[in-house]
């Protein structure tokens, strides 16, 4: 339980993934029950699914646009680009 820092966070393998998310959640349900007459819960222990995005932030100028990513990256400084030898 993470209380005011805003949560926790656990890894599951892919594998076990919607047991562990179940039983994961049930744990966090049980916690809060046993500890809500001493700490403050603002709501549910909640279990997301998100994944990694190995890209980081990107984006793709079309021919069409080109003219004006260009405009924009001399304005921001090229030292934000990299260029993406797979494409």
């Amino acid at each position: 339980m993470g209380g005011m820092s805003g949560g926790g966070m656990g890894f599951i393998s892919h594998r076990q993934k919607g047991r562990a998310q179940k039983r994961l959640r049930e744990i966090m349900l049980k916690r809060q029950s046993e500890l809500q007459h001493a700490l403050p819960f603002a709501m549910d222990p909640v279990v997301y699914d998100f994944a990694i995005n190995q890209n980081g932030t990107f984006a793709r100028c079309s021919k069409e646009t080109a003219h004006s990513c260009l405009r924009l990256l001399r304005q921001c400084g090229s030292g934000i680009l990299r260029i993406d030898a797979r494409t």
